[in-house]
C-alpha cells in the first residue's frame, strides 16, 4: 500500500493544511520559520521524513492563477500528484499541453456535469477526488449524499484512482470513515483514503480494506506513522525472489 504525503502550496510556499480551512494554513513549525516553494518542500520532506510520493495542491491555482503557477511545476521530477482546481475541458487540456504530471480532478472545485464530462478525459494515471465535508461530498453547485455515490460512479472507468478525502478530518487523526470507504471500495478496485488517518492501526484497517494507498501528513510530522521504515519495508519484501 503507497502512502502519499499531502503539499500545499499558498501564496506560493508550502504550507501545513489542517481542518480544510485554508485560511489558516501556514508553514508546518518543524521548518522553524522557513519558507520553502513547492520543489525545495519536496526535497526537505524526502530527507526528513524519507517521503518519496506526494499529493500536491496549489492553493494559488485553485483560486484562478493558473497560468501564473505552471512554471513552478514543469521541471518537477519526483512522485507528485497535482491538484490546480481543473474545472473545464478548455483548462483540462491546457495544462496536460504544459505538464507531465498526474492531474487530480477534484469535486469542491467544480460543477457536477462539469465533473461528469471532465472524467471522460481522465488518463491512466489521474485521479479523480471525492471532496467529503459536513456529510456530503462537495462539489462546486452542490451537494452529493453517500447514498447517491454509486449512481454519480456509474460512469467512471474502474481504472481510475479515486481518493475519499474527507475535508473535516484533514490535520486531526480522528481516523478515517472506515464505513464510507468500505462501502466505496466495494464500488471500485483502485480506492485511496484521506483526512484523519492516526497511525498504523489505520494503515492496517486500509491494507484489510485493500485500499490502493493513504494520503497523510501529521501523522509522518509527529511520529505516528515511521514512513521510512515503512518504505524501507515495501522495498525489502518487493525485492525477495
Amino acid at each position: 500500500m503507497h502512502i502519499r504525503v499531502a503539499v500545499d502550496i499558498k501564496d506560493g510556499i508550502y504550507v501545513y493544511a489542517t481542518g480544510g480551512n485554508r485560511e489558516r494554513y501556514l508553514p508546518p513549525d518543524w521548518l522553524q520559520g522557513k519558507a520553502l516553494s513547492p520543489s525545495e518542500a519536496l526535497y526537505e520532506l524526502n530527507r526528513r521524513f524519507g517521503a518519496n510520493q506526494f499529493y500536491m495542491a496549489d492553493l494559488d491555482a485553485i483560486g484562478g492563477r493558473t497560468e501564473e503557477v505552471l512554471g513552478r511545476y514543469r521541471r518537477v521530477t519526483r512522485d507528485v500528484w497535482l491538484d490546480l482546481g481543473v474545472h473545464s475541458d478548455l483548462q483540462w487540456h491546457y495544462i496536460t499541453s504544459q505538464l507531465d504530471l498526474p492531474l487530480i480532478l477534484c469535486t469542491e472545485t467544480t460543477p457536477v456535469e462539469e465533473w461528469l464530462a471532465l472524467t471522460r478525459l481522465l488518463r491512466f494515471d489521474d485521479i479523480i477526488s471525492l471532496d467529503y465535508r459536513e456529510g456530503n461530498v462537495r462539489f462546486l453547485d452542490t451537494m452529493v449524499t453517500v447514498e447517491a455515490l454509486p449512481e454519480l460512479l456509474q460512469s467512471i472507468k474502474l481504472c481510475t484512482r479515486v481518493l475519499f478525502l474527507d475535508l473535516d478530518r484533514v490535520g486531526s487523526q480522528m481516523g478515517p470513515q472506515w464505513d464510507i470507504i468500505g462501502g466505496l471500495r466495494r464500488l471500485l478496485p483502485r480506492v485511496w483514503v484521506g483526512g484523519g488517518i492516526r497511525d498504523h492501526r489505520d494503515l492496517s484497517l486500509a491494507e484489510e480494506l485493500r485500499i490502493e494507498g493513504i494520503v497523510m501528513a501529521t501523522g509522518v510530522f509527529n511520529g505516528s506513522v515511521a514512513l521510512q521504515a515503512r518504505i524501507e519495508k515495501g522495498r525489502s519484501h518487493d525485492s525477495r525472489p
